[in-house]
């Protein structure tokens, strides 16, 4: 599932690319497509949790999560899974890109406050 769910990032990062390099009007399509795959990404990690939560790769899981948050705008579930994934996983190799995800979340957050 962490595969299939990392392989849907791939083809959701590259459909945002081409979003934004393909200019406003021909991009929408690019766009849309890459928000209902990243979409589908949190679902599936959502919907998973039950039965993967012990696997020793869960993390990687929820990491792809975060990168599909993080594409998607969703500051304020980014932050909230990040500080979830620094207090539960403190040593695991990914911090220092969950300490940015939520680093950038709480500077996002302040300007919609703002």
């Amino acid at each position: 599932a962490w595969g299939m769910a990392l392989a849907l990032y791939t083809i959701a990062a590259k459909e945002h690319t081409f979003g934004i390099k393909a200019g406003e009007q021909k991009g929408k399509k690019h766009k849309a497509n890459s928000k209902r795959i990243l979409k589908a990404i949190v679902s599936i990690v959502n919907n998973s949790k039950h039965l993967y939560k012990n696997d020793k790769f869960y993390v990687d899981f929820i990491y792809t999560e975060m990168l599909a948050l993080n594409l998607l705008r969703d500051y304020r579930r980014l932050k909230i899974k990040a500080e979830q994934f620094m207090t539960k996983y403190p040593d695991h190799r990914m911090n220092y890109a969950v300490e940015g995800f939520y680093k950038r979340s709480l500077d996002q957050i302040k300007k919609m406050n703002k």
